[in-house]
């Protein structure tokens, strides 16, 4: 194959056929926002097909479109069902979730190891947080109810928290290579 001659004719050929890919990534990526919806829903009518020749065949649903009906419901009603018995315990996780990051923000407002602007600035933001997260409804943030304030707030809060315990453990592994100096 390698061997052959590589003639003008060829050539074309090639170059028309690479082009041709490249032109068709890129569309394929130009468009990927519009194509992933039919991708989805073709991904979701291939699994449930099976469902659909089982309902039209087997227990003679000789309504095709009938068949699809009940196969959706079906796979609706399982999804119903799983929502339902997982919602009480995200909602008891997010209660305690919130008790976490409130017991948190205590503990990190009063570590020796933060320095003192960090810690000032901690403890400004914890007050201000805790009194929204104890004030917020649970329910609220199960349905989506949660406003834009509160989300900027657990996003700072969060933010202010982890730079605070990465100062500290870097100021603990200092301590500890002070006292216990292996080298000298």
């Amino acid at each position: 194959m390698f061997n052959q001659e590589i003639t003008f004719d060829r050539f074309v050929r090639g170059l028309i056929i690479c082009l041709g890919i490249i032109l068709l990534i890129y569309t394929i990526s130009y468009l990927s926002g519009v194509l992933i919806p039919f991708f989805v829903a073709w991904f979701v009518a291939y699994l449930i097909f099976p469902v659909v020749h089982f309902f039209q065949y087997r227990l003679h649903l000789h309504n095709r479109i009938l068949s699809i009906i009940v196969t959706l419901s079906f796979f609706a009603g399982i999804v119903y069902g799983l929502f339902v018995c997982i919602s009480p315990s995200v909602t008891q996780e997010l209660g305690q979730f919130k008790q976490e990051i409130i017991e948190s923000f205590r503990k990190t407002s009063s570590n020796a190891s933060i320095p003192p602007a960090v810690q000032r600035l901690v403890q400004q933001q914890s007050h201000y947080i805790e009194n929204r997260l104890t004030n917020y409804n649970q329910e609220d943030f199960i349905s989506g109810g949660m406003d834009s304030d509160t989300a900027a707030d657990i996003r700072k809060m969060i933010g202010y928290n982890s730079r605070s315990l990465v100062i500290a453990s870097e100021n603990n592994f200092k301590l500890f290579f002070n006292r216990f100096s292996f080298i000298g």
